[in-house]
């Protein structure tokens, strides 16, 4: 673990995310009203005739709790630990809440997939730039991923993030507006239009892979690579040039020569296309930039300084104490109020679950009445099942704390590693930590709040 620096660990734990956002009160949001057919949200170059075009196709309005006002006929139906309510012969929602008083509103998808037959003709899309007046592309090549998920009672679905890329002919002129026109029906967008600069246009094929990076950091890469999905991977010439270009101002930083890192062939290549090493190492001088490759276009935008990972750092712990069980959420701490969680004693009671032991007392086993109807109305397989088969009446009144899991009360053994990798950050880097506070309760104290955030745990798995 001495071996993992802070921006490894800042990389993982960067999993723990938390997003609060604002719903109507009866569970739809409004930004997704008007979608409706798939629409294109960057375009951009991955060579001088190679024009790709990012589509979404169909978004996700995710349900949220309500209060459930019961009306007659309605019925509930049990799927593990899912109770369905159905109204009308229709699933309007699952129960949530000791009392059964509040509905989740079950997820919609929204907007129709894209036309992929029509998206993969070349006669779908007209390119208008310079001496073209409208021209066809030669080939279409795509790729597509889900993204988000449909949860129950919806029928499992995703939306799909499509990259369709246009060959052309020739090359496109640089510095030169470009309009794709598609067929009626087939995006929301009639056309699209982008300026084919490669100092300021995007580009899928340019990455930088980090966040930031320090001004004294000893290697400082970024790669130029691009998998055409259908197209199969895309054959850069070695050597293209490359420039790190300051954001805002466009002036030219730093120079250099891309250098072919890994071919497609290589057998721990699971990009199937070639890599080539953008190398700014020997570049410290602090600011935004984004790197810039000859004909092609640039990356995200970027960070060179010297706390350049504190902001991600902060957030990831940020999340670890929005995820506490067992406290109350809200200001002067975070912006949103989120209510005190299941705590034994007083609102829910904790009873253990073990293997029996060899001489142990029968009566361990007797569950009281209103257990074993909880019991009997479970339906759970798997380990969940092995849980209520070990059930006693053994009743554990300190199990609250840690995090919780997915958002839920569950907690799991591998827990553990995070104050193990927190404490090997603080005695790595004790002054760093020692300055950096993530504004929680514990913050009046003598402790780094990295060390309390770590004692958090450690405390509930003492109680346990």
């Amino acid at each position: 673990m001495k071996t993992l620096t802070l921006r490894v660990l800042v990389a993982l734990a960067v999993l723990v995310a938390i997003a609060f956002g604002g719903c109507k009160q009866e569970g739809r949001t409004t930004s997704l009203e008007d979608k409706d057919k798939p629409e294109i949200i960057h375009a951009g170059m991955a060579d001088p005739n190679l024009i790709v075009l990012t589509v979404q196709a169909q978004w996700v309005d995710h349900g949220i709790q309500v209060p459930y006002e019961k009306q007659p006929g309605d019925s509930i139906t049990k799927q593990r630990q899912h109770r369905f309510i159905v109204r009308n012969g229709e699933t309007i929602g699952s129960l949530s809440g000791k009392d059964s008083d509040i509905m989740c509103t079950p997820d919609i998808m929204v907007g129709v997939p894209l036309d992929t037959v029509t998206a993969g003709q070349t006669s779908s899309y007209l390119v208008i730039s310079g001496k073209r007046k409208g021209v066809n592309p030669v080939a279409i090549y795509r790729k597509s991923k889900p993204v988000d998920c449909t949860r129950g009672p919806a029928r499992a679905t995703s939306p799909v993030l499509h990259t369709i890329i246009l060959k052309l002919d020739e090359p496109l002129e640089k510095e030169k507006s470009c309009t794709v026109e598609f067929p009626e029906g087939l995006l929301a967008n009639e056309k699209v239009t982008f300026d084919y600069n490669p100092a300021t246009l995007r580009s899928e094929a340019v990455h930088v892979n980090q966040v930031g990076y320090r001004p004294d950091d000893p290697v400082k890469l970024a790669f130029l690579s691009f998998w055409m999905g259908t197209g199969g991977g895309l054959e850069y010439p070695d050597g293209l040039a490359f420039s790190l270009v300051e954001e805002g101002t466009g002036k030219e930083a730093f120079t250099g020569k891309a250098r072919l890192a890994r071919k497609a062939s290589h057998p721990d290549n699971i990009t199937h296309t070639d890599i080539h090493e953008l190398d700014f190492s020997g570049f410290e001088t602090p600011g935004k930039y984004r790197i810039s490759v000859e004909g092609i276009g640039c990356s995200f935008p970027f960070e060179i300084g010297r706390d350049v990972w504190k902001e991600a750092y902060i957030k990831t712990m940020r999340g670890l104490y929005c995820q506490r069980n067992g406290i109350e959420l809200g200001p002067p701490y975070t912006e949103f109020v989120r209510t005190r969680g299941f705590i034994p004693g007083e609102n829910v009671t904790v009873y253990v679950s073990e293997p029996n032991a060899e001489g142990e007392d029968p009566s361990l086993r007797e569950l009281n009445p209103e257990l074993q109807t909880l019991l009997d109305s479970y339906e759970a397989t798997g380990r969940f099942q092995r849980l209520l088969d070990n059930l006693t009446n053994r009743v554990l009144p300190d199990a609250w704390g840690g995090y919780m899991d997915a958002g839920d009360w569950d907690r799991r053994p591998d827990h553990a590693l995070m104050p193990l990798m927190m404490f090997d950050l603080e005695e790595m880097f004790p002054k760093t930590f020692t300055g950096w506070t993530h504004n929680i309760p514990d913050s009046q104290d003598d402790l780094p709040d990295l060390v309390n955030e770590a004692l958090w745990l450690v405390d509930f798995l003492v109680r346990m």
